[in-house]
């Protein structure tokens, strides 16, 4: 018999890249993030939260960059504040944001937001689609209150979305363009 194959590593997701790639960005440049938060608000958009990371590692991550960035500590200071669990995935974040070619600071200010809405339109999808097939599941088991609940909830949800979509629309070139064409013809 042939030897078998073992299976190959899972294939990083594009949301883990996604978060990965902003959590470098932070590590490299953390003056930005009030800037980031404030297109956020601007925007209509909650800052960045530990709820638009999936993996709660990276939420840990961000909330130990965020405390480092507020206090203009050095790089050393923030691999020291790392616990065990932490340390090895910081690392690779450092290691991430070196590898990144030389970016101005006003590039990171003003991509950083588009990725942070490009995380919550995966995060509000996914959860659109559990709650779906939560609302599906109810169907079939009769429970005329979950399916209400469901819908509620899909409706809301919808609505966070239309709204991240606005304001990702509102920082890129594209969604530029498409609100000139409307106002100037």
């Amino acid at each position: 018999p042939e030897p078998s194959i073992p299976d190959a590593p899972a294939a990083i997701s594009a949301t883990t890249r996604l978060e990965d790639y902003c959590l470098a960005m932070l590590i490299g440049q953390p003056a930005v993030l009030e800037q980031v938060n404030q297109t956020l608000f601007d925007k209509g958009q909650d800052v960045l939260a530990v709820e638009d990371f999936t993996s709660t590692e990276n939420g840990a991550l961000f909330l130990l960059i965020k405390r480092w960035a507020a206090e203009d500590a050095s790089l050393e200071a923030l691999t020291q504040r790392a616990d065990e669990h932490l340390s090895g995935r910081l690392a690779a974040l450092i290691e991430l944001w070196h590898r990144q070619p030389a970016s101005p600071v006003e590039h990171i200010v003003r991509e950083l937001p588009k990725i942070i809405l490009r995380l919550r339109r995966r995060r509000l999808r996914k959860q659109i689609n559990d709650l779906n097939l939560l609302q599906k599941e109810a169907l079939e088991n009769d429970d005329p209150e979950t399916v209400t609940h469901c819908q509620t909830l899909i409706a809301e949800t919808n609505r966070k979305l239309r709204q991240v979509d606005q304001a990702h629309d509102a920082l890129s070139i594209t969604g530029q363009r498409r609100t000139e064409e409307k106002y100037i013809g």
